[in-house]
This record gives structure tokens, C-alpha cells and sequence, in this order.
């Protein structure tokens, strides 16, 4: 919704320095926002998907800003690209252009929220409930009906040919399919920054729970070590020889699924073989080495790059580097 409303806003700016006449007259910007909050006013009946319910995420403001600064292109994107279909392929007058505007603008704001509502890609494969569903088809099929009836002449609608809707339907299919590519991208490289026990909260003393401590002290052996890629039975190894307290394989899997699953790592499981991505150093140098649990975590990170130096020789000197400069006095 938000970066849906970024995009009309950069839309409108856009269109009014090259178009003799409003894109959408305001009355019809006010009934395009009534009509998309009622389609939303069925969100909290909606589902989340089981990963939040197993482990619930933190509220990032940076991270919706972020998503907000990513989306909304995409939607002001699509919309330009409605304009040029109205005025160089349809000849549009001003009132058939805003019609055809406003049809497109909200249909695609109200399609796109079950993109955006869910990190699953592809979006069809989390549910969204009945009643978010049946309101969101109510809306675009008023929206679709609306320049047709006597209400629509109230607002200055007017009727669209039929080979507009054709152009709306091809519009609407890329515009979905883009928002997806760009949501698939974005909770890669940033969905790190949801996770609990990746990012410790502020203002917690020096606790660290056994879950989070295990999931850093596998993060410090990620970067620690020189290849790019490692194998799980290393890994393993080299924790063995690190912690001081009894290593469970079996929550060892789960951290290893845990940051694959936030875009810090890949994972390939027929070879066993664990691969650092992009994003990991940025959570380790922005997220990890500000975080007011630092001087506890770079004790292991200590422990962890001693021993791998120690049993290969090597230490990933990016990230040693990263350490020394970072250690607590």
C-alpha cells in the first residue's frame, strides 16, 4: 500500500509536466483512495505465512522505507507506461485518459497486494483468507463496471473501448510479474534484517540465547574461513573445535536453513556445500558489529578465527581485518 501510494504520487508529479490537462481529477483521486481501502479494510482477516508464526520478525522501519523506495518505481513504471498506451495508441481525450488512468491505477494497486503480502515466491503459493480474496474482486469489478453506469458520468467517466482492456490486461499480467521479480530480489538481499535472532534487540544487557549465539558463532565461521564456499562437515569441525559448550547437529541445521532462508548464505544440499552472499557482509558490518552485543559475540569470533588459523593457516583477511578494527578495547 505504501509504496503503491509512493508511486501514484511520483506518477502524478511526473505526467503533469508534460500533459496539457489533470491525469486524474481530484474527485476521481479521492474516490481511487476510498475504493482501495475498502479491498484493504479486509487485511487483518488475512493469513501470514508459517515461518512468521514460528518465529515472529522484528518491525523494521528501515527495511519498509527500503521496500517503499524499491516498489513504488515499479508501480510509476507501469503507470507512464499507461500514459504512452493512451495518448500515442489510443489518441486518448482528457476525459478517456483519466478513466482509463484510474482504472488501471486501481486495479493495480489492489492486484499487487498479493504480491507484496507475502515474502513466498511465487505469491500464489501463500493463501490469502476468503474475505481479503472476495473484497479485492469486488473492487476491480466495480472499478471495471463503474465507467458504464450513471454513477461513473457523476465522476466523468467515460466508456473505454474494448481494446483498452486487452492493453489493461497485458499492463496488469507485467506490472505483477515485475513486482514479483523485484519482492524475490529484495527479501534477498534485505531479509536479513527481519530476523530476531540475527540482529539482537537494543537494550538487552549482555544475554544472548543459545539459539542466536549458535547462529553467530556459525556466521563467524562463514566469514572466517578463506573459500567462498565450505563444506557442512568443516563447518561442523570447526565449531567442534571453537565453542565451549556440546555442538546438536540437528540445530546446526536449523541456523544453516534459518540464514538461507534470510538471503545470507546458499546452500547446495546434495553437495553439502555452504556459499557466502552479498548481503552477509553487510549484515556483519552494519547489522552485527553495531549491535550493543558485539563485545560478547567478538569473543567467539576470537576463539573461531584462532582455530581456523591454527588448522588451515588462513584467515579471510576481509573480515579479520573487519574484526581487528572492530574489537572492543
Amino acid at each position: 500500500g505504501v509504496s503503491s501510494n509512493f508511486g501514484n504520487m511520483f506518477s502524478v508529479a511526473g505526467a503533469s509536466l508534460f500533459l496539457p490537462f489533470l491525469p486524474m481529477l481530484p474527485i476521481q483521486i479521492l474516490l481511487n483512495n476510498l475504493l482501495y481501502d475498502f479491498s484493504q479494510s479486509t487485511i487483518p482477516t488475512d493469513e501470514v505465512d508459517q515461518e512468521y508464526i514460528e518465529k515472529p520478525k522484528r518491525w523494521d522501519i528501515h527495511f519498509i522505507r527500503r521496500f517503499m523506495v524499491f516498489l513504488g518505481p515499479v508501480s510509476s513504471l507501469f503507470d507512464f507506461l499507461t500514459f504512452f498506451v493512451m495518448l500515442f495508441i489510443f489518441n486518448a481525450s482528457e476525459p478517456l485518459f483519466q478513466t482509463a488512468w484510474f482504472t488501471e491505477s486501481l486495479t493495480s494497486q489492489t492486484l499487487v497486494i498479493f504480491a507484496i503480502r507475502t515474502k513466498e515466491s511465487p505469491f500464489w503459493k501463500s493463501k490469502p483468507s476468503k474475505l481479503l480474496l472476495l473484497s479485492s474482486v469486488a473492487i476491480i469489478t466495480f472499478a471495471l463496471v463503474l465507467p458504464y453506469t450513471s454513477l461513473g458520468e457523476i465522476f466523468r467517466f467515460v466508456k473505454p473501448p474494448a481494446t483498452f482492456y486487452i492493453a489493461l490486461a497485458a499492463i496488469l499480467g507485467a506490472y505483477v510479474a515485475l513486482a514479483e521479480i523485484v519482492k524475490s530480489w529484495f527479501y534477498r538481499r534485505y531479509g536479513y534484517r527481519l530476523e530476531q535472532t540475527l540482529i539482537p534487540p537494543k537494550k538487552i544487557g549482555i544475554y544472548l540465547t543459545k539459539t542466536a549465539k549458535l547462529i553467530q558463532n556459525v556466521i563467524a565461521t562463514i566469514c572466517l574461513r578463506l573459500e567462498d564456499q565450505i563444506t557442512v562437515d568443516s563447518l561442523l569441525e570447526d565449531l567442534e573445535r571453537s565453542i565451549e559448550y556440546p555442538l546438536d547437529y540437528h540445530q546446526v541445521g536449523h541456523a544453516i536453513q534459518h540464514l538461507k532462508r534470510t538471503g545470507l548464505i546458499s546452500f547446495d544440499w546434495r553437495q553439502r556445500t555452504i556459499k557466502r552472499e552479498k548481503p552477509l557482509k553487510e549484515y556483519v558490518t552494519k547489522q552485527l558489529m553495531t549491535s550493543e552485543l558485539w563485545p560478547k559475540i567478538a569473543q567467539d569470533w576470537h576463539k573461531i578465527s584462532k582455530t581456523i588459523q591454527e588448522k588451515y593457516g588462513k584467515v579471510n583477511s576481509e573480515y579479520q581485518k573487519l574484526l581487528l578494527r572492530k574489537s572492543p578495547e
